[in-house]
């Protein structure tokens, strides 16, 4: 058996460790690869390989006369879009002012119609209160006719 020492104090250690500082490593030199068979030149005098001014003349010119017919182009179809527009706007100003005409024609039109009715109506009572008057005239005169003439039917039958 084993004796053990018993205690409420609990044993702990500290250790500590540094590390070295890293030094900057040197750059990695370029990978140059090893010679292999014999070098060669070739000499090239001014004027013989080709003259740049000469040879860009040419292609410049095409490059310059592309972009300015495509430039005149997209100028030409602007004014032409604007051509359209100034036409659209006069077209829905006269389209704008002949609908203003024709409402207004429709308006007077339409007064005219009322008036037509309204004086059709008063035409048509005065006609019915003139046949309504000489009717009246005409009833009162046939009593007046049958009373004179019933007046001297008697008075005649009374002379006889």
């Amino acid at each position: 058996m084993y004796l053990e020492e018993l205690s409420d104090h609990i044993e702990d250690v500290s250790v500590e460790c540094q590390t070295d500082m890293f030094l900057d490593k040197p750059a990695t030199p370029l990978f140059i690869p090893a010679k292999t068979g014999r070098d060669a030149a070739t000499q090239i005098e001014e004027g013989e390989l080709f003259d740049f001014d000469v040879e860009v003349q040419p292609v410049l010119q095409v490059l310059v006369g592309k972009t300015i017919e495509q430039a005149l182009l997209e100028v030409l179809e602007e004014e032409e879009l604007a051509n359209l527009r100034a036409q659209q706007q006069v077209f829905k100003e006269i389209r704008d002012a002949e609908l203003v005409e024709v409402q207004r024609l429709e308006e007077r039109e339409r007064r005219l119609r009322v008036e037509k009715v309204r004086i059709t109506r008063n035409k048509t009572m005065k006609v019915t209160s003139t046949l309504e008057q000489r009717y009246v005239a005409r009833t009162v005169l046939d009593m007046l006719i049958q009373d004179v003439t019933n007046q001297r039917l008697e008075a005649f039958q009374m002379k006889e």
